[in-house]
């Protein structure tokens, strides 16, 4: 109501300089209002300005009332975010990665122990076969818990990627992986393999052969973005510009 305090301090200085200069030109002028001239002068400030301050409370309440109806509508949206999160989270598995380890423990104990500094709930598959990780997928899709990501760590050649039994082909990743949302491959000349996943689910994958440690800390940067937000595009150019040593090397292809 700060306004209309202001208001009738105007109101009470309009009325005094009113009444001071009719003293002036009295003074001046020699001309004197008649007691019913001032009452009739006054009675008509008043009038408009209580007219006036009635006006600005009548804007105040109106204000008032939009700033109640927004601030209901801001609640209503929080409760609605609020839901859609939870339902969302909800959606996410406890163990949202998969960690698909090769015959080389030493390159997968690198990314095991990147991972486990990213934060990130994940399930290994310890010296993986093909039947291992079909088995696995199988047993989540039934169970409807279907890992979102999906992380191999190996070595590969155009050819596809090697796991403990034998070269696991393009096609088969195409075979087991519908329903994955995003794949990281850490394993070398893998572009096969993602053209074989591309339209599918968005691939990260490496061109060439790499330096371990390098890949590790490329590894470190992506799945520390993805656990932040979950946008495999954004964590992969986040994680370019912080492990610029083999962005030459990368590259991802969207599903």
């Amino acid at each position: 109501m700060a306004l209309v305090n202001t208001d009738i301090l105007i109101v009470i200085v309009v009325v005094v300089a009113v009444f001071g200069a009719m003293r002036w030109t009295e003074k001046k002028w020699g001309h004197r209002f008649s007691e019913s001239e001032y009452e009739s002068k006054m009675t008509e400030l008043e009038k408009r300005y209580e007219e006036k301050v009635a006006d600005l409370e009548k804007r105040v309440r109106w204000l008032l009332d939009e700033l109640e109806q927004a601030k209901a509508r801001i609640r209503e949206l929080e409760k609605t975010q609020t839901s859609a999160a939870s339902h969302r989270n909800d959606m996410i598995p406890a163990k949202p990665l998969l960690f698909i380890c090769g015959p080389d423990m030493s390159l997968c104990e690198i990314d095991r122990q990147a991972l486990r500094r990213v934060g990130v709930s994940f399930q290994r598959l310890h010296m993986a076969t093909r039947q291992a990780v079909e088995n696995e997928l199988r047993r989540r899709r039934q169970d409807n818990t279907l890992y979102p990501w999906l992380h191999v760590t190996a070595h590969a050649s155009e050819d596809g990627i090697l796991l403990t039994d034998g070269i696991a082909s393009p096609a088969f990743w195409n075979d087991m992986l519908p329903g994955v949302q995003v794949v990281f491959l850490a394993a070398c000349q893998t572009a096969s393999v993602a053209d074989a996943l591309a339209g599918m689910v968005t691939v990260i994958y490496v061109l060439e052969d790499i330096d371990n440690r390098d890949a590790s800390d490329f590894t470190y940067a992506f799945w520390r973005r993805m656990r932040e937000h979950g946008d495999p595009q954004r964590a992969y150019r986040q994680a370019v510009v912080e492990a610029p040593q083999i962005a030459e090397f990368t590259d991802i292809r969207r599903s």
